[in-house]
């Protein structure tokens, strides 16, 4: 998920692991159990605070918070043939806390 959401720009999405694994290192983020044959990773709220107010400054808050809401509707939707459901509308039901 982290590829999907953060790379762009100046990030790449095969450089994203090795940034993160760097945050890891630095206990400003931390992996947690895994779960389905992946790591998940959080943060402690303190530094999630200041990240968001990091973004918030640079004006890219919003279009992370875009990212990450678009990603997880295709999670819930699940993969393609998978369900005659459609997938659930964006909204703050969907993706309450974008960074948990």
């Amino acid at each position: 998920m982290a590829e999907q959401v953060c790379a762009g720009n100046a990030l790449w999405a095969e450089d994203v692991l090795g940034v993160l694994c760097d945050l890891v290192d630095k206990s400003l983020v931390l992996a947690d159990a895994e779960v389905a044959g992946e790591t998940r990773y959080r943060m402690l709220e303190t530094i999630r605070e200041y990240a968001i107010e990091q973004l918030d400054a640079s004006g890219e808050e919003a279009e992370f918070r875009r990212l990450h809401q678009r990603h997880m509707i295709e999670v819930a939707a699940g993969p393609p043939g998978r369900s005659s459901v459609p997938p659930p509308e964006p909204g703050p039901r969907i993706c309450r806390c974008w960074s948990c």
